[in-house]
């Protein structure tokens, strides 16, 4: 399946604390931030040098502390809640969370909140209805999380106790690094060749008048579903959807799982198809018709639907693994569906 990933996620015993959100996030970024600064003045006292010097090596400093930061939220802020992705995961879309359409750096992931089957659907208080089998642990507190973090415990984002939160992942973060990047290799070149930080004052002031004058013109690659399905088109509310991807938790937040990012997606049902679980069936291996009314239901469902996701990504591999003779390596009606030689 074609999707966009610029995570990795990390072993909670592997995680270490850079949230502005946790108390000991912010004490380790100051930490950071003191301790380069010191090192910084410590350099300057060396090597004695004049004003130049000094400001472009504090703007070294600055840019390697928001290079760390950046590369923690690309491959440190979400923590691995499982060893592989989750093969099937059933719901409804309660509501979607579009990037910003400038898409001017940043997180521009395109979220959406899905409603877990068997339900409720309803904004019910009690969140523990939610939380219940056979899909419920995916927004339920982790215990792999004990004493490391912690969970939302009230406030709007409490939705996301009950809904679990979906990501189509944009580049905004990727670029935006690699921009800070560009600007460190600039400063440091200024640091022993004076003239340059006049071509680099000049390559600053150009991406800046683009960025203001030009952002709403050129196509940005922000996240969306687009990416995997192009008849997904706009996942609104009220549509039951198919899942696949990787379980985290986002400790760049106030506390709470993720599937971080979504690799398959699939629409089952409209709005105008069905209002709730139970106006969606299907048939079993015995030929029984079911409805997803019931946890059991469910999870034999999310069976029949993993197996079809796995031959889906099989086929797009590459063609049939259980029969060779299906095999294809350029495109089916190019050189497979051809039974093997017959050897006498």
């Amino acid at each position: 399946m074609v999707f966009r990933k610029y995570t990795d996620c990390v072993q909670p015993s592997n995680f270490f604390e850079l949230s502005f959100h946790d108390r000991r996030g912010r004490l380790f970024l100051v930490t950071l931030v003191v301790s380069s600064a010191i090192i910084a003045a410590g350099v300057l006292v060396i090597v004695n040098p004049g004003f130049y010097v000094i400001l472009i090596t504090v703007a070294i400093v600055a840019v390697v502390d928001f290079i760390v930061y950046l590369n923690w939220c690309l491959y440190g802020r979400l923590i691995c809640l499982a060893d592989e992705p989750i093969c099937s995961i059933i719901g409804m879309v309660h509501s979607i969370e579009p990037p910003d359409p400038e898409g001017k750096g940043g997180d521009d992931d395109y979220s959406i909140n899905v409603l877990l089957a068997p339900g409720p659907i309803s904004d019910m208080e009690n969140i523990d209805e939610y939380q219940k089998p056979p899909q419920g642990y995916l927004v339920a507190e982790s215990p792999k999380l004990s004493g490391i973090r912690g969970y939302v415990q009230n406030g709007s984002s409490l939705l996301y106790m009950k809904a679990l939160h979906c990501e189509f992942e944009g580049n905004g973060i990727r670029v935006l690094l690699d921009e800070f990047y560009v600007v460190l290799g600039i400063l440091i070149f200024s640091l022993f060749f004076p003239a340059a930080a006049i071509i680099a004052l000049f390559i600053a002031l150009v991406a800046l008048l683009t960025n203001i004058f030009l952002s709403e013109h050129v196509p940005n690659d922000v996240g969306t579903p687009l990416d995997i399905d192009a008849s997904l088109g706009v996942l609104d509310a009220g549509y039951f959807v198919v899942l696949k991807g990787i379980w985290v938790y986002d400790s760049n937040h106030t506390g709470w799982n993720e599937i971080h990012p979504v690799e398959d997606c699939r629409i089952i049902a409209t709005p105008g198809q069905a209002k709730e679980f139970k106006d969606l069936s299907f048939t079993d291996n015995t030929g029984a018709v079911l409805t997803l009314e019931s946890p059991d239901n469910v999870k034999t469902y999310l069976e029949i639907q993993c197996g079809a996701i796995k031959r889906a990504e099989d086929a797009q591999n590459g063609g049939s693994r259980d029969k060779p003779e299906h095999d294809w390596g350029i495109h089916p009606s190019v050189d497979g569906c051809k039974p093997p030689d017959i050897i006498l």
